[in-house]
């Protein structure tokens, strides 16, 4: 199959500048300081949520720190969680627990839901689901939560989105479907369980 530059491009690389940015700043470990106005107490569960510090976060809450406090990326603490490769499921369960809003999206588009999937957190996307999280969520770009789990390459998890019912058609600002997005990352065996499962006809 061949891709027209004109219809899958653009996408791809305004997703991949700050997916790329994010990420890396996750794995860096960059303060993820609150926005202006915030109290200090705001920024540490900020930071605490991202360094996946569950015992500190819930410290934070109970003395008072804002649950829906951002950062400069409109990223929350349920947000920072999702997104962090050193936070787990619990520490997820209780921010919503606590009442974290499940659908805010930060600057990107991108909600808990979306993060999850791109770093192919199976477990964390499950939770997220079964507390109500909108599996249809899109980023700026379209990007749904299907195309960014098909990038993880965890067959597992785009199994568990097909099975809840994600739309295989669903199409992204250029109008690629998750299958394109499968195949233009040279993912196999998700093109694979994609085209089983009715897509790419």
């Amino acid at each position: 199959m061949r891709f027209r530059s004109d219809s899958v491009r653009p996408v791809w690389r305004s997703a991949a500048v700050w997916s790329t940015a994010l990420i890396l700043a996750a794995r860096l470990g960059a303060p993820p300081s609150a926005s202006a106005g915030s109290d200090e107490s705001d920024t540490e569960l900020l930071q605490a949520a991202f360094e996946g510090r569950t015992e500190d976060v819930v410290s934070l809450l109970d003395g008072g720190a804002n649950l829906e406090a951002q950062n400069e990326f409109g990223q929350t603490a349920l947000s920072l969680a999702a997104m962090s490769i050193k936070a787990d499921a619990d520490l997820v369960k209780r921010l919503l627990d606590r009442g974290a809003k499940i659908e805010v999206k930060d600057s990107a588009g991108a909600t808990a839901l979306i993060w999850a999937a791109k770093l192919g957190k199976t477990d964390l996307v499950r939770l997220l689901l079964d507390k109500g999280a909108e599996i249809e969520a899109s980023d700026n770009n379209g990007g749904t939560v299907l195309m960014w789990a098909v990038t993880s390459d965890e067959v597992g998890l785009v199994d568990l989105l097909i099975k809840r019912g994600a739309n295989l058609e669903a199409r992204d600002a250029a109008g690629n479907t998750a299958f394109v997005w499968a195949t233009k990352q040279g993912r196999p065996e998700v093109v694979e369980l994609l085209r089983r499962s009715g897509a790419g006809r």
